[in-house]
């Protein structure tokens, strides 16, 4: 299935958080904390490691450009978006943790990242538990890709590829579904892989959100804000304007 387009470009990312003088100079949003005193911040010279302690930082080799990390904490991986080729790829925390340790030493060990070979170009990813399993959602400029983990086989498997004419600008992922912004806000269920608009035209309850998204607008951000087993809640961000739902 093709998803349709919308007229504008792709908003920028916001600006990353002040750090030390000493930081690269073009640092994206992409920190971690790996411990209490140990934040990992990525740019497009390559993974660091930021002492909050001490107010020093390393270089961590073997990576090039990081665009974005999130931990898969079950797995005790780093899941990034890496080098010129914007590659999705897993690093085990001991590795960095090792490299860390060596710094001190004329040659430090560089890190050698588990690189998924078919998902390139990557400018967003979100990653979680659906269904009770472990989920990747990765998107490229015109498509996205879902990935789940295969226990009998020890690693991420692609599921499914959706096709989309706009770059998707949001995900998040539902104990059950995926949500992803590209001209419109999209829910894809896992069983089937079905993918239906998220905003029901039909909900009054729903009419400012779909007014935003009907108005020349494009979805953001998506975000979880409330859950109960009568209701979930979520703030939607568009360009121009944000609903509460």
């Amino acid at each position: 299935m093709v998803l349709g387009t919308r007229s504008e470009g792709q908003p920028h990312a916001a600006p990353g958080r002040d750090v030390p003088s000493s930081t690269p100079s073009r640092v994206k949003t992409a920190m971690v904390f790996v411990s209490l005193q140990i934040v990992l911040v990525g740019s497009e010279e390559g993974l660091y490691a930021l002492n909050v302690i001490k107010n020093s930082l390393t270089h961590i080799p073997g990576l090039g450009s990081v665009f974005q990390i999130h931990i898969i904490k079950e797995q005790e991986k780093l899941l990034m978006i890496v080098g010129d080729e914007r590659a999705l790829c897993l690093v085990e925390i001991k590795r960095v943790k090792q490299s860390l340790a060596q710094s001190h030493l004329p040659s430090q060990s560089e890190l050698s990242p588990y690189i998924f070979e078919t998902v390139k170009g990557c400018h967003l990813f979100s990653a979680g538990r659906i269904d009770n399993g472990p989920c990747i959602c990765a998107a490229m400029p015109n498509k996205i890709t879902i990935l789940r983990y295969n226990d009998n086989l020890n690693k991420y498997c692609i599921r499914k590829e959706i096709e989309t004419l706009e770059p998707c600008s949001c995900i998040h992922l539902t104990s059950y579904s995926i949500i992803i912004g590209t001209n419109k806000l999209y829910e894809i269920e896992m069983k089937q892989f079905v993918l239906e608009e998220f905003l029901d035209k039909n909900d009054v309850s729903l009419a400012s959100a779909v007014f935003a998204a009907s108005s020349h607008s494009f979805p953001i951000a998506i975000m979880q804000v409330a859950s109960s087993l009568q209701k979930e809640e979520y703030l939607l961000c568009f360009h121009g304007a944000s609903r509460s739902l």
